[in-house]
């Protein structure tokens, strides 16, 4: 993932920001909201071109939801090579899900997905997954990319956990290579395979 920063956007804060980033346009809708929490897109760029964020805060996070069933947790907008993108970061109980989006075209540049086995003790993650439940079908029912000529994420790890008998624990996608890479657990270990996000072809299988 691009440049990592995990600081949570709160309304203060945010508010300090936008002002300090001056040439952030009134159009650019920052503030998001999904799932009973909301906030506003920290900007971590510095200055910020107007005519490269052509989609709001809101619109990246709607994307985000489409293809992992979870609560939002931060937002921010970042830069690299001239390419604007909102970096956002979601988790559901074990599962934390982080993606960048093209806040031009809304085009998924990259993903990770990590289940953490020792992670959130019980309560907590029955409250989230409480929160999330409403409107989750919808969210499963569409795991379509912006670029219809991917394979989505749930498809390349069930094509993963079919031709290994395995379980996911960890997958992430990156648009540069154009390939997904999952980790599974078969039999009490540890498999890595590589497909191709366009044919959903296993390209390598690495025990």
């Amino acid at each position: 993932m691009m440049n990592k920063k995990y600081l949570l956007a709160g309304g203060i804060v945010s508010a300090l920001l936008l002002g300090a980033c001056s040439s952030v346009s009134a159009d650019t809708d920052m503030d998001w909201e999904a799932d009973g929490k909301e906030g506003t897109a920290e900007v971590t760029s510095g200055q910020v071109e107007t005519d490269k964020v052509e989609q709001n805060a809101q619109k990246a996070v709607e994307e985000a939801k489409k293809n992992f069933d979870g609560k939002v947790i931060d937002v921010e907008l970042d830069e690299e090579d001239g390419i604007y993108y909102y970096e956002i970061e979601m988790k559901n109980g074990k599962e934390e899900y982080e993606v960048d989006i093209n806040a031009e075209t809304l085009e998924i540049l990259e993903e990770d997905f990590d289940r953490d086995e020792d992670g959130d003790d019980a309560e907590e993650r029955d409250e989230e997954d409480g929160e999330d439940a409403e409107g989750s079908d919808d969210d499963k029912n569409d795991q379509d990319r912006a670029d219809s000529s991917m394979i989505s994420s749930e498809e390349a790890v069930q094509i993963a956990e079919e031709k290994t008998g395995g379980q996911a624990v960890e997958w992430d996608f990156d648009d540069d290579d154009a390939e997904y890479e999952v980790e599974l657990e078969a039999d009490g270990e540890e498999v890595e395979v590589e497909l191709d996000a366009k044919t959903g072809e296993i390209v390598d299988t690495d025990d």
